[in-house]
Parts: C-alpha cells; structure tokens; sequence
C-alpha cells in the first residue's frame, strides 16, 4: 500500500474540503467540538493524528486530571479499544465521559459494563452506569447542543449461555435536562 500517496489525496481532499487549511473558522469549529477539558493522553494523540490531516492546529490543555482508572477485561479489548470514536465529549461547559469497568470475578469476553461521568463546575461524577457487566469493549459517545447525549451499547444478549453470545447492538438516548431520568432504548430496525 503506498501510504505517501494516501496522504497527498488526504491533503488534496482536506484542501478541497477547508479551503485554506490554515486553522480558520472552520478548523476552530471542528476542533471547539473535540475540545477537551479532561485530557486522556491516549485521546488528544488519536485526535490530533486522526482529526485533521497535516494541518496546523492549537490545543489548549485546560485540565489534565484522572477521571477514572479501567483494569484489564482480558478479552482482547481495552479502555481505548474504539479510538477514532469519541468517548469525551462536551456540550457548553459540561463535558462526559464514557468509561468502561471491568466485572470482578466476571469471565470474558462481555465482562465490561458503560459508565458515564459527567464534569461540570463541580469536577467529575458519575450519571450513570449499565446495571450489568454485558459489554465486550467501550462505548462511544455523541451529543447534540439540543439537549440529547447518546451512547452506542452492545450488550450481550443471554448471559445465562455463555459469555461470548450474541449481542444486539443499539443506542441509549439521555436528555441532559433530566440526568437522573433512566435512558431510552433507541433500537435499529434490521432487514432480513
């Protein structure tokens, strides 16, 4: 594979698609979406290389600090296992996060569960977590300025047959104006 000339098209589209590609408004407003306040080393290095291609960018760390520690679910996962899908995200002056746990005493492969901590003028706290270890790896984020937090869950389905059964995969729905409100199943219409 000729990765110098997959980078000259990258470049070329990245031009096409920011004319300047000189951190104008258009890079500012990409990047006001990624900023982050917590700085997990591993995330700000996924995007800066994956985010934008080559282009001069200013990152402003406005607080590093731990949120919270994940051990090894020993299924081939790990706390990043989803990168280039954002587990940080930030709406006004809130930022969350979503953080797998590891089940104790719990087998592989679906021994994690989702928690989502929430940073406000307060600092970090946990809004919730997944009554139940069903998950295999983390779970990614999106939020919207309208008041809607999603997260996209994977839980296995019969944890009574084994620990590496089928799961069904679909979204959780938040609304940020009732955090303590329980979440709403958003699930996919499959075709046969």
């Amino acid at each position: 594979m000729d990765y110098d000339s997959m980078d000259a098209k990258l470049m070329k589209l990245m031009q096409w698609m920011i004319p300047e590609c000189d951190c104008g408004w258009e890079v500012d407003a990409l990047m006001q979406t990624f900023q982050l306040v917590a700085l997990y080393t591993a995330c700000a290095v996924t995007l800066l290389s994956c985010t934008v291609v080559r282009c001069a960018i200013k990152v402003t760390v406005e607080v590093e600090e731990v949120i919270s520690t994940c051990g090894n679910p020993k299924n081939g996962a790990w706390a990043l296992w989803c990168y280039g899908a954002p587990l940080i995200v930030r709406v006004g002056k809130r930022t969350f996060a979503s953080i797998m746990e590891v089940g104790t005493g719990i087998p592989p492969l679906c021994n994690t569960r989702p928690r989502i901590f929430m940073r406000d003028e307060r600092g970090w706290r946990i809004i919730w977590h997944a009554d139940e270890f069903r998950e295999r790896e983390p779970c990614p984020l999106a939020c919207f300025h309208n008041g809607i937090l999603l997260l996209s869950v994977n839980p296995l389905i019969n944890i009574a047959e084994s620990r590496r059964g089928a799961c069904k995969p679909h979204l959780l729905r938040f609304s940020l104006r009732k955090l303590d409100a329980p979440p709403k199943i958003l699930q996919p219409k499959w075709v046969d």
